[in-house]
């Protein structure tokens, strides 16, 4: 005859067994694939011209310069909810723009490689 301390032990056992399991295999489903940074047009140091160009940024006040690089995957739009459009495209509304103070830019980016994925060169603030 089993006692029941021994059942209530492993019971115990068998649930942090199952926890772990489900622990870990959550921590693995959350790897981080993409960072972003929201910036004013005075923390952009560098423009990229062209695909495999640095973007150098300066995320805030404090903080160093920041390089990121830009590719042939990367994607640039003037707002959320608007078509892509190119990087020069891109460039040219950022220099045809009277107040460039009130531009807002988010930047997505991996973070193992640095790569940027997407600008949002939002104008209409």
């Amino acid at each position: 005859m089993v006692s029941n301390q021994f059942k209530f032990s492993a019971i115990l056992l068998t649930l942090f067994f199952i926890l772990s399991v489900f622990s870990v295999s959550a921590h693995a489903a959350l790897e981080v694939i993409e960072e972003a940074y929201e910036l004013n047009s005075t923390q952009i140091l560098h423009w990229p011209l062209r695909a495999g160009d640095s973007f150098v940024i300066q995320p805030c006040v404090d903080c160093g310069a920041r390089t990121l690089r830009v590719s042939d995957e990367t994607r640039y739009a003037t707002g959320f909810n608007t078509a892509l459009i190119s990087l020069s495209d891109l460039l040219r509304v950022k220099s045809q723009s009277l107040n460039t103070e009130n531009h807002l830019i988010i930047v997505f980016f991996q973070p193992n490689d640095l790569l940027v994925t997407r600008i949002i060169l939002q104008t209409d603030l």
